[in-house]
């Protein structure tokens, strides 16, 4: 009977490969022979940009999961979605004011959190309050908890906790868990308050 040791062999003979030519192959075990160095090196290289992009893929997979999700908690509505600061079309001075204020106001969130500063945006229905709103919700919520909700909702949160057998208090609100809360308030049929 033969050894492991007896097995291994140090032979070699020239090999013709399809695409490289002729190459030296080497006998390591038994009848297993190499194959061309160069098609090795390929499938290697071929095998490590698959699992890259494979990877890669399940990393952007999992942000978009996240992300969905952090939507959904922020129970911001499907058509609000795409409210970026980006996408809002300001069409007057006093909306070009508007938005430079939100972008500031997003882009300096961090300092403006310390300070608990918030902000209102007052004026006639359609002229993109909610879209600020979102817009600056949707830039800070990569890094901060968000929430959108209605007056009445809220209103109605805190009415719910006094209920007998409520298993909430008035401090479990999520409301006091967010850096960030848009609310909308409508105040009759002229005039809509959105506040941060």
């Amino acid at each position: 009977m033969n050894s492991i040791k007896d097995m291994i062999s140090d032979k070699e003979k020239p090999q013709d490969c399809e695409v490289h030519g002729q190459y030296i192959s080497k006998n390591y075990f038994g009848q297993i022979w190499g194959k061309c160095p160069d098609c090795s090196k390929q499938e290697a290289e071929a095998r490590i940009e698959r699992e890259k992009a494979e990877g890669e893929a399940q990393k952007k997979e999992r942000a978009i999961k996240l992300w969905a999700a952090k939507i959904g908690h922020a129970q911001i509505p499907e058509r609000f979605r795409d409210r970026t600061l980006n996408s809002y079309i300001a069409k007057n001075p006093g909306q070009e004011t508007a938005l430079a204020f939100a972008q500031d106001y997003a882009n300096n969130f961090e300092e403006i959190c310390k300070t608990g500063r918030s902000v209102i945006f007052v004026g006639k229905p359609g002229t993109g309050k909610t879209h600020l709103a979102i817009g600056i919700a949707l830039q800070i919520m990569v890094r901060h908890t968000v929430l959108f909700t209605t007056v009445q909702r809220a209103i109605r949160r805190v009415k719910d906790t006094w209920t007998k057998g409520s298993e909430e208090s008035e401090t479990d609100d999520r409301c006091d868990q967010c850096n960030c809360l848009s609310r909308s308030a409508d105040h009759g049929r002229s005039r809509r308050a959105v506040w941060i």
